[in-house]
């Protein structure tokens, strides 16, 4: 009954804690075998006491025995239930600690699962970084090996630019022996003008020589006719002398026969001087037989003539056809350089000065010759005359017989009509061979022009092709480079610099021409002076004959006033001793006129050969002043090419220098492309290490999972204190390590951005390189750290835009005249220099912001760390020391950037390292003691 009372009064005390005990049956169930586990070793005495006594004690009854166990009952019911109310308190209060503990178990489930959430995001940002500098490593592989090929085409291309040189020099050597060549030409030419001089001083002397032999017949016909008046006087003298024979004839008759002697005489010498008639015809014939065969000569000589002239028709039209030629040659190369085209126009002036001289030579030598035909025939008439004169002559000397002063005429005029005919012969014999020596001269110098022209043509054929292998091995090279330019600068620098290329080629070629053109002015200069001076020469020899024919002419005319005194004088005497005077005076007056006629042919000859000269002067003059305005015209020519040269030098040099600025510039990128290679080197090591630190973190993790499960269903106060505890302190470490966790994230960021700002600079540069294929848009992300700014970076223009500029300036370009084309060009190729130093600048300033954000970024995580660590101290930063520095170039702050940014870098990695280590080294210790625990 006590039992059931006991176990009566515990139900009801359990019926009363009903409401409590169900809301943790869950619970005290569980609890129960710790309980009894962890109950006090008296209590299990006090029930084995109780249990243990034994029921036959002496001296007490049962009823005794069943109080006393009734009373013990109920003491053990009333500490049960003491005990019971104690434990239920207890199990309340334990409870509510455990409701406590569960709901910030709760808690700390929930920030496990938002540690696990942010252990996965730094995981996957982790990945995420990891795919980017896996993708970031292979764009730098690819830029290595897009900068070893660039090398290699660089190296290529100083090859081609040393075999350019190369073959430069040798063209320099080839156009050096072209300049011998054109030298050794220009100084035969120079001989063939001296042969051509002094063939024409032979011409002249030769004419001068048919002029005084033409003087000779003019005299030589001039004293024929005063001969006939002499001989005319001589015959009147004759009749009357005859009319005088005859009276005295009559007067002779009555003393015929007186004189019979004188008679016979007489006869003698009609019989003689008859006999000197016959022999006179008999010359006559003879003459006029040699006449006959002079005419047949001279009809051989004009058959001769007309042969030569249908070979020099021949040789015209072979000219002509040559010319044509070369006219048609002249066509085909009208596309080569100015050089040859004033030589080859010099050459052809030279040319045509020689044919025209040459032309004019034969036209002359040609009418000379007809002249002297003419003349040939005139005097033909002319002794025709003479002959029948004389045979008048004789027909009168036969009436007169008589007369001694007949027969010494006689005998004077065939002396005379014999030294005519001597004369004659002479000069057709002389005319004959000036003929031939014309033939043969204008033969010569035909054979000679043809020679001539030619060699000339293969010359210039020579240099022609020379010039033209020369110009599409040019052409060629500078089609090659302008492909391998535009390959690396684009389609606007390739063709900026193969216009530059182009204008210093022109610039060396009006170069080279002007210097060839100052010197032939030289040389033309140099002989009008020399031209001048033997005009002058010239002059004041033909001067100084003139006043010598002057003087002399006064001279004769003196002598023949004397003269016709002389013979004036003596008439007066008787007529015996006039045919002497007479004679000699005849002599004298045909000496002084051939004297007067000699001076005359001289004074016409200088004044011939004066004007001539002066003709000649005039003609080099008219030259001279055409080639001068063709060399002004070339000077402006050459100034505006000079002016055009400069700018082209100018923009060069430009050039050269803005292509310093970009090797710079590149240099500048390319060491803080290795900077950042190297930092993601590290990182990846880094990346690597927090990635095993991460798999430790998680089996950690899970160690303590299970730890908690197990300690959770403990009763011992000092384990569970202990338990939450470690559990504090590993939330401490799991937030600091968060705290790193962010402070890596931001760090990658920053790496990322200054990767995608390298990005952005080689996808400029090597935009001809890549693919043209359209790149997605980068995504606004949001801050992953505080104070940064969602909006994105400029970037420098694109393609697209760059080449869509062009094309708007090319076609503003293309609308515009001729006459301002130039000046458009240039516009628009300063307007391309200002954009790419714009692009240049940003890109500058775009690295330096992105370095000086790395840096700042940096400092931040570096401060942060520092004030997160247990020391407290916070060392100062190279940013603000070094804010005072001045940073006078560009270049100097960024080398101080970069180093400021590889310092911050390197310190950081190495706290975290140490830090890392450290906390490594506290969680195995804390491990050891659990486990030891």
């Amino acid at each position: 009954s006590s039992l059931g009372t006991s176990f009566a009064v515990m139900s009801e005390s359990r019926s009363e804690d009903g409401g409590t005990d169900s809301v943790c049956s869950g619970t005290t169930r569980r609890q129960s075998v710790v309980l009894k586990e962890n109950r006090a070793p008296s209590a299990h005495r006090k029930v084995a006491s109780v249990s243990c006594l034994s029921p036959r004690v002496p001296g007490e009854t049962t009823e005794t025995k069943e109080r006393h166990k009734i009373c013990k009952m109920n003491t053990q019911l009333d500490s049960t239930k003491d005990e019971l109310k104690a434990k239920t308190r207890e199990a309340k209060e334990m409870q509510h600690l455990v409701a406590t503990k569960d709901r910030k178990l709760d808690e700390l489930q929930r920030r496990m699962e938002e540690l696990v959430a942010d252990r996965r995001e730094a995981h996957q940002r982790i990945s995420d970084a990891e795919s980017e500098r896996d993708a970031k490593r292979r764009q730098l592989h690819e830029r290595e090996q897009e900068l070893l090929a660039l090398q290699r085409k660089c190296d290529h291309l100083r090859s081609t630019v040393e075999e350019r040189g190369k073959r430069l020099e040798r063209k320099d050597e080839d156009h050096k022996d072209v300049a011998f060549e054109s030298k050794r030409l220009k100084a035969t030419v120079e001989e063939l003008k001296e042969r051509l001089a002094a063939r024409e001083k032979d011409n002249r002397g030769l004419e001068q020589s048919l002029k005084h032999q033409e003087l000779r017949t003019s005299q030589l016909e001039q004293g024929l006719r005063e001969n006939v008046t002499v001989l005319e006087e001589t015959l009147r003298r004759a009749d009357s002398r005859r009319n005088e024979l005859e009276e005295r004839a009559r007067l002779l008759d009555f003393e015929a026969e007186q004189g019979d002697s004188a008679l016979a005489a007489e006869r003698q010498r009609t019989e003689e001087l008859q006999r000197r008639i016959g022999r006179l015809e008999a010359d006559v014939k003879r003459g006029i037989d040699e006449q006959v065969c002079r005419a047949a000569e001279h009809r051989q000589v004009e058959t001769d003539l007309q042969c030569a002239r249908s070979r020099i028709a021949s040789l015209e039209d072979t000219l002509k056809r040559k010319e044509d030629a070369e006219q048609r040659a002249k066509s085909d190369v009208e596309g080569l350089k100015s050089e040859l085209a004033t030589a080859r126009d010099r050459l052809h002036s030279l040319e045509d000065e020689l044919r025209r001289f040459g032309e004019a030579r034969c036209s002359e030598l040609v009418s000379r010759s007809e002249k002297a035909e003419a003349h040939v025939r005139s005097l033909m008439s002319d002794i025709d005359k003479e002959k029948t004169r004389r045979e008048e002559l004789e027909l009168r000397i036969a009436q007169i017989e008589a007369s001694s002063l007949a027969e010494r005429r006689c005998e004077e005029l065939e002396s005379r009509a014999q030294v005519a005919e001597a004369k004659a012969g002479s000069v057709s014999d002389e005319l004959h061979r000036l003929r031939e020596w014309a033939e043969e001269q204008s033969l010569r110098e035909l054979t000679m022009e043809t020679m001539r022209l030619e060699e000339l043509k293969k010359v210039s054929e020579d240099v022609n092709r020379k010039v033209e292998e020369a110009c599409r091995e040019v052409v060629a090279e500078n089609k090659t480079l302008q492909r391998k330019l535009a390959r690396f600068e684009g389609d606007a620098h390739g063709a900026d610099g193969a216009g530059a290329l182009d204008g210093q080629e022109n610039a060396m070629l009006s170069k080279e021409q002007v210097e060839r053109l100052n010197s032939e002015l030289s040389a033309l200069q140099q002989e009008l002076h020399e031209v001048k001076a033997q005009g002058e020469e010239e002059r004041r020899t033909l001067e100084i004959r003139a006043v010598r024919a002057e003087a002399d002419a006064a001279l004769a005319a003196d002598e023949l006033a004397e003269a016709h005194e002389a013979q004036v004088s003596p008439r007066e005497h008787p007529c015996t001793p006039l045919v002497p005077v007479g004679s000699d005076t005849c002599d004298q007056v045909v000496t002084i006129r051939c004297l007067l006629i000699d001076g005359r042919w001289a004074r016409l000859v200088e004044a011939r050969l004066h004007q001539h000269y002066q003709d000649v002067a005039d003609e080099t003059l008219w030259y001279v002043r055409k080639t001068a305005g063709l060399w002004q015209q070339m000077v402006i020519s050459h100034s505006r090419d000079e002016d055009r040269l400069a700018r082209q030098s100018s923009e060069a040099n430009r050039l050269d220098e803005e292509l310093d600025k970009l090797r710079e510039q590149n240099q500048d990128l390319f060491q803080s492309l290795q900077g950042t290679q190297q930092e993601l080197l590290v990182v990846l090591s880094e990346t690597r290490r927090l990635q095993k630190r991460e798999g430790d973190f998680e089996d950690d993790l899970d160690r303590m999972q299970e730890r908690n499960a197990q300690l959770v269903g403990h009763t011992n106060q000092k384990q569970k204190i202990r338990h939450l505890m470690t559990v504090k302190e590993e939330n401490c470490s799991l937030r600091q390590e968060l705290k790193r966790c962010k402070q890596r994230g931001a760090l990658l960021e920053a790496k990322l951005r200054s990767a995608t700002f390298f990005d952005a600079l080689s996808g400029n540069d090597l935009a001809d390189v890549r693919s043209r294929t359209p790149g997605r848009k980068p995504a606004i992300q949001e801050p992953r750290t505080p104070g940064r700014s969602t909006v994105p970076l400029p970037r420098t223009p694109s393609k697209k835009l760059i080449d869509s500029r062009a094309d708007i300036l090319a076609g503003i370009e293309d609308d515009r005249p001729e006459a301002l084309r130039h000046d458009r060009q240039e516009i628009v190729r300063h307007a391309r220099a200002h954009r790419r130093a714009s692009e240049r600048a940003s890109t500058e300033y775009l690295h330096l912001a992105t370095l000086v954000e790395q840096v700042l970024l940096l400092h931040d995580v570096r401060t942060s760390s520092t004030s997160a660590s247990s020391s407290g101290t916070c060392p100062p930063s190279p940013a603000r020391s070094d804010a005072g520095s001045d940073s006078a170039t560009p270049a100097a702050l960024l080398s101080r950037v970069r180093e400021l940014a590889s310092r911050l870098t390197s310190s950081t990695l190495r706290t975290e390292a140490v830090r890392g280590d450290g906390q490594t080294e506290a969680e195995t210790q804390q491990a050891e003691a659990r486990g030891v625990d």
